[in-house]
């Protein structure tokens, strides 16, 4: 009886490993694939996303988004001083938006949208800058929340 089981338990061990190097294998495969099929096309810009979240004594929580991008080709980048929908995409999905209105943070313009009790206040500082300032309407107001994106200051 014990030497089945350990036989049973070497089976059990090996099959593992084949199992994970196929795995491992198809992985590669896959990826390789993707790359060949992205080798075709060019990068025209890159979106990198910081975010810094504040919370208060009662919990309630406000998240600063900074979104940088990168663009790769001329003629790629937005007009200075338009909202760029495009870098605010990386953290607000606009077709889920439930209500929007444009105003405007300091000079730049701006969009306040809302999204199943979450309100999202999104402008553009230069093509390559776009900040977000997430936060629950009822807990913050919104006069507060425009004095914090007025603070924000061109890097």
């Amino acid at each position: 009886m014990d030497k089945k089981w350990v036989r049973k338990s070497v089976d059990l061990v090996w099959i593992l490993v084949v199992g994970v190097f196929m795995l491992c294998v198809m992985m590669g495969c896959d990826r390789e694939k993707e790359d060949a099929d992205l080798s075709q096309w060019q990068k025209k810009s890159s979106t990198a996303v910081a975010s810094q979240t504040y919370r208060d004594s009662e919990g309630n929580q406000i998240v600063y988004y900074c979104c940088k991008t990168t663009y790769y080709e001329q003629g790629e980048k937005p007009e200075d001083g338009a909202l760029d929908r495009q870098a605010l995409s990386a953290v607000v999905d606009w077709d889920k938006m439930e209500e929007s209105r444009d105003c405007t943070v300091g000079h730049w313009p701006a969009l306040l949208c809302q999204r199943e009790g979450r309100s999202y206040l999104c402008w553009t500082i230069s093509p390559e800058y776009s900040c977000i300032i997430e936060y629950d309407a009822e807990a913050v107001e919104e006069e507060d929340i425009f004095r914090m994106a007025e603070s924000v200051v061109r890097q």
